[in-house]
């Protein structure tokens, strides 16, 4: 019996440098190989600045000296990616909240798999923050595939 669905040739990573986003850049990797998948690593990272009344100020130095630690973080997860066979590979970073940049940039970029490691927090800590990929899966505009 042949499957209706179509191999994904647009793959979302998102990626937040921890042991898990690892697995699940290399599972996402290994299926945009074997597909000829074009494949976009997201980090969401957290502009570093000060909350005033009159607003948000970003710290330049700080936040510059994260996008260069971010960019190298990007280059060798890129590089571990290439390691698959992956020939079409783009880093993105975006300075933002992770639900809100996951959700932008899967839609935006109109992917066909999205792929996220997941924590499993528990307990007060999920009921008060929740999981970005719980939120993210529930509303997602195309299927989420995570990787524990």
């Amino acid at each position: 019996m042949q499957s209706s669905h179509t191999p994904p040739k647009k793959i979302l990573v998102a990626n937040d440098f921890s042991e898990n986003a690892v697995k699940a850049i290399d599972f996402a990797a290994d299926l945009a190989a074997r597909y000829g998948a074009s494949l976009t690593i997201l980090h969401v990272y957290e502009v570093p600045g000060f909350h005033l009344p009159e607003g948000f100020v970003p710290e330049e130095h700080e936040a510059a000296k994260l996008r260069k630690e971010v960019e190298r973080a990007l280059q060798r997860d890129s590089e571990r990616a290439r390691a698959f066979g992956v020939s079409d590979i783009e880093v993105l970073a975006v300075g933002d909240r992770p639900y809100n940049a996951i959700l932008k940039t899967a839609e935006g970029g109109h992917f066909d798999l999205l792929v996220m490691g997941y924590h499993g927090q528990s307990g007060i800590r999920r009921a008060l923050i929740g999981s970005v990929t719980e939120k993210v899966l529930r509303v997602a505009p195309c299927p989420v595939l995570t990787v524990l």
